[in-house]
C-alpha cells in the first residue's frame, strides 16, 4: 500500500506542472493520433487523406484535452488552435511527402516525425492559443 501512495504521491506533484501536464496529455493525443493515422493508412486511405481525417478528429481532441488539462483556460481561442493545428498539418504532409519520395515507411516516418512536433506545439499553443497574458 505505501509504494501505490507514494507512486500516486509523486504523479500528483508532477501534474502541478503545466509542461508535465502537456506531456500526460500529448501523449494520449499523439497515441490516438497514431492509431487514427495508421487505422486510415492501412485500409487503403492516402497519407494525405489520413492526416486530413486526422486532423479533423485530432483539432477536437487536442483543442479541449488541452484547454481543460493541460492549460486550465476555457476561453474562445478554438480558431487560433485550429491556425495552429493546420500549420503543424500543413508541415507534417511536406515531411510524409519527403518520406514517400525516398521510399521510407510513412507510418513509422510518421512516428519520427511526431516528436519534434509535440515539442514545438508545446510552446506554440503556450504562446499564441492559451496565453494568460
Amino acid at each position: 500500500m505505501n509504494i501505490f501512495h507514494n507512486f500516486f504521491s509523486l504523479i500528483t506533484f508532477f501534474v502541478k506542472f503545466r509542461f508535465f501536464k502537456f506531456l500526460l496529455v500529448g501523449s494520449f493525443n499523439t497515441i490516438f493520433s497514431m492509431i487514427t493515422f495508421a487505422l486510415f493508412y492501412y485500409i487503403g486511405f492516402h497519407y494525405f487523406i489520413a492526416t486530413t481525417i486526422n486532423l479533423i478528429l485530432g483539432i477536437f481532441v487536442g483543442f479541449n484535452t488541452h484547454s481543460r488539462i493541460t492549460f486550465k483556460l476555457y476561453n474562445n481561442s478554438y480558431e487560433k488552435f485550429t491556425f495552429c493545428a493546420l500549420g503543424f498539418y500543413l508541415l507534417i504532409n511536406i515531411l510524409l511527402y519527403l518520406a514517400e519520395i525516398n521510399n521510407y515507411n510513412l507510418v513509422l516516418s510518421y512516428i519520427i516525425i511526431l516528436m519534434p512536433c509535440a515539442i514545438i506545439n508545446f510552446f506554440v499553443l503556450k504562446k499564441f492559443v492559451f496565453n494568460t497574458k
